[in-house]
């Protein structure tokens, strides 16, 4: 089983969400986000709204992939789970 608490380095997870994206049909959407927020970030020195930004990338990819259970960064609810979410139905064993 995957060590959950270690975070995932942002590379690896772009391309996580990439490939997911290149599944789901919509990668060409996702790079537009990726665009966005990256511009945004550029500018921006301030700490917490950096942390802000990276908040409204995540949760806008989390919608436009249909994900259904919670966003959850740092231990924080961002967008609780779809309410007829089960999550031990898409359980991944191995």
């Amino acid at each position: 089983m995957k060590d959950t608490s270690k975070p995932v380095p942002e590379r690896e997870m772009r391309v996580r969400v990439m490939k997911m994206a290149k599944l789901l049909g919509c990668s060409s959407e996702v790079e537009t986000i990726f665009k966005k927020y990256d511009s945004l970030l550029k500018n921006c020195v301030d700490p917490t709204e950096r942390y802000q930004i990276g908040l409204a990338g995540v949760s806008e990819l989390h919608t436009l992939m249909g994900m259904r259970g919670a966003l959850i960064v740092n231990g924080q609810i961002i967008i609780p789970q779809a309410e007829n979410f089960d999550p031990n139905k898409y359980r991944i064993s191995g």
